[in-house]
């Protein structure tokens, strides 16, 4: 059996200037292999979740899948692969990359 754990609809305010833009994300759905690996490597689901709603990169992976990645001021990065559906975002996995590896790693 797969678990899964299921953050609710999350509303962003992003702050341009003196304008607000509320956005709503849909829900957002981590698979047991998911938070076995936040876990194991010390990342909180907040962190995963502002990943994929605010990403410094997103880009195509293998199997149709994406992957957020996003600076921590601690000089590392992290990266969610996720798949999409209608009103789903699947996080697949979570990973915490420094930026001396990720250097080689991704490009």
């Amino acid at each position: 059996m797969i678990r899964f754990i299921i953050e609710e609809c999350i509303i962003v305010m992003r702050v341009n200037g003196t304008e607000a833009q509320c956005i709503m994300t849909p829900r957002i759905i981590f698979t047991k292999h998911a938070l076995h690996r936040l876990r194991e490597r010390g990342i909180s689901r907040d962190v995963a979740v502002l990943t994929i709603i605010d990403p410094d990169e997103v880009f195509s992976v293998k199997y149709n899948r994406l992957a957020a990645r996003k600076h921590e001021p601690s000089c590392y990065n992290v990266v969610v692969i996720y798949e999409t559906s209608e009103n789903n975002i699947i996080v697949i996995t979570v990973i915490k990359v420094s930026e001396r590896v990720e250097k080689n790693w991704l490009h």
